[in-house]
């Protein structure tokens, strides 16, 4: 009996030695597997960290660098662009006296439809006519305004607008009262409302394509006459210089004989 006692105290025993040695395997590779997880989370942490480094500090291509040194060009170029607009709108100002008699409504209306005669007579296509047209290329910057100087540059220049048919200081008035707040320059609004008073003039026209051709045809002619002219010179010309080789070559002949 205390054989067999002592035999199974010695199984136990070697049995709960075996069930230890068990946990301390299982705890060392949950150990290991932690290390490892931990060892890889703070891999992860750090790439995303310098990730988020490179992307939030200073530009180093030289891509960017191009980029950025574009926009620095067109900041500063669109900043002298709006100081010399400005410094216009402020000469525009004090060209003028704020003081002086503005136009009429019906002052404008026949400024207007002085205006619209001289595109019509001008321009053949009614796309030439366009009154937004012309403000657009009065509108140096593409601001939306156009100052007095623009202005008289239309008048004066593109549409062929004389002193005598237009004075400076009826142009003044006009101006005055596109400009009624005395700020320098006009907006498209207010040059379209004083442009459309002479606006029945188009419609009362003859049609376009009607007069297209006869100023087509009234070309055509005027170079014909030119071309016979040339042709009927050219001729002479001829004439006279076989007419002197013959008289040149008689002589020769009666000499020799």
């Amino acid at each position: 009996v205390t054989s067999s006692c002592a035999i199974q105290v010695a199984r136990r025993t070697e049995e709960q030695g075996t069930c230890g040695m068990a946990a301390e395997v299982a705890s060392s590779g949950s150990g290991a597997h932690s290390a490892r997880s931990q060892f890889r989370q703070a891999l992860s942490s750090g790439a995303h960290s310098a990730r988020s480094q490179f992307r939030q500090g200073p530009v180093t291509s030289a891509g960017q660098r191009a980029v950025e040194q574009v926009r620095l060009k067109n900041s500063q170029l669109a900043t002298a662009i709006r100081t010399e607009r400005d410094e216009r709108f402020q000469k525009s100002k004090a060209a003028l006296d704020s003081k002086g008699p503005a136009a009429s409504d019906r002052e404008l209306s026949s400024a207007s439809e002085l205006l619209n005669s001289k595109m019509i007579h001008l321009f053949v296509d009614p796309a030439g006519r366009n009154w937004y047209r012309w403000f657009v290329q009065m509108d140096e910057y593409g601001s939306g305004k156009v100052t007095y100087e623009e202005l008289v540059e239309l008048v004066r220049n593109e549409l062929k607008i004389g002193k005598e048919e237009l004075s400076d200081s009826f142009l003044a008035s006009i101006w005055r009262s596109l400009d009624q707040d005395n700020v320098g320059y006009t907006t498209a609004g207010k040059f379209g409302r004083f442009m459309r008073k002479g606006g029945h003039l188009h419609r009362s026209q003859v049609p376009w394509r009607d007069r297209n051709h006869k100023a087509n045809s009234t070309m055509a002619t005027s170079l014909k006459k030119e071309t016979d002219v040339l042709l009927s010179e050219f001729k002479q010309k001829l004439e006279f210089e076989q007419e002197a080789k013959t008289k040149k070559a008689g002589e020769v002949y009666n000499i020799e004989w």
